[in-house]
């Protein structure tokens, strides 16, 4: 089995030449890119390895949609529509709704009590709030001292928990920041257990990027979105919104007041946690192990006349 994941970390060629050496039974795409490289090769009878394909946002756009591909596995129902209406080619029964995989520690992640202690939390002062936005500036300074701000601008308790990774003196600027009495703060960075972070958590302010939205439902959190990238994020936004698991901050500055409306409504706190879990699949990189080991997704002939002779094909299917 070859894993390729993009096409940009080599030319076309070199990727081409790897999967020429490496003679693989199946390529199992979890970017675009290959997906395409694939198909394209097939189409002109130049490879003939299946390919299975993980799409790693809430919305098929159509770079993903390539054909001939075995077998995708999706995230929510509206991708089987996306895939299904840009290439005719492509038909619901090789679409599964799997859910987007994490890594398997979100399947064994110990209970939120014991998180919150191992983690050295309080867990006694208000909801626990996570924030891993750091990457945009706001106001000529990176946007996590605006995110971080404005949770403490909250007057109702929180519990606030900064995630920073490897930017130690980003850390030691946020720590320069009084943080009033009625909150509970924690700066952390670099993380090896961010699946107990999230569990310990009630809320994550962050970008709404595939994998992250991913692990967060899979931990029943609900989402602040921050600075979602036009496109895919956008898209992401759209579905959580949908959904009823996420709130969304058009601009940085709206952040406290958003939290400060929710935090203090707690029927709805809680509702939109449960939604969260429910939409949440753990299990899903186990499942898609189990059906690719067992050779579950078959093969299409390309060379066979209905494809050759099909009439007009759109993207990813001529």
């Amino acid at each position: 089995m070859l894993s390729a994941t993009s096409s940009t970390t080599a030319t076309r060629l070199d990727f081409i030449e790897y999967i020429y050496e490496k003679q693989p039974d199946v390529i199992v795409n979890t970017h675009f890119l290959s997906v395409e490289i694939v198909a394209g090769l097939r189409r002109r009878r130049l490879l003939h390895t299946p390919q299975v394909t993980i799409v790693t946002d809430y919305d098929a756009h159509a770079f993903w949609a390539n054909f001939p591909t075995e077998t995708f596995f999706v995230g929510q129902e509206g991708a089987v529509f996306n895939l299904t209406h840009i290439n005719h080619h492509i038909q619901k029964g090789s679409v599964i709704v799997s859910g987007i995989p994490t890594v398997p520690a979100f399947t064994r992640v110990p209970p939120k009590a014991e998180c919150v202690k191992r983690l050295g939390l309080r867990g006694d002062v208000g909801p626990i709030v996570l924030i891993t936005a750091s990457g945009a500036k706001y106001n000529a300074r990176p946007s996590i001292f605006t995110l971080y701000e404005e949770a403490l601008s909250v007057e109702v308790p929180l519990e606030v928990v900064v995630i920073t990774g490897r930017q130690k003196d980003l850390r030691e600027e946020l720590e320069k920041i009084p943080v009033p009495k009625h909150h509970a703060v924690k700066l952390k960075g670099f993380t090896q257990v961010m699946h107990e972070y999230m569990q310990a958590a009630d809320i994550i302010v962050t970008k709404p990027g595939g994998l992250t939205t991913a692990e967060s439902l899979a931990m029943g959190l609900v989402i602040a979105i921050v600075n979602p990238y036009p496109g895919q994020e956008m898209r992401n936004t759209d579905t959580l919104l949908e959904e009823g698991v996420a709130i969304k901050c058009n601009d940085l500055y709206l952040l406290g007041h958003k939290l400060e409306v929710l935090v203090k409504d707690k029927e709805r706190l809680a509702r939109m946690q449960a939604k969260s879990r429910a939409l949440g699949r753990p299990d899903a990189v186990f499942k898609i192990c189990d059906f690719i080991a067992a050779g579950s997704y078959g093969y299409i002939d390309y060379s066979k006349e209905r494809y050759v002779n099909g009439g007009a094909s759109p993207p990813g299917g001529q």
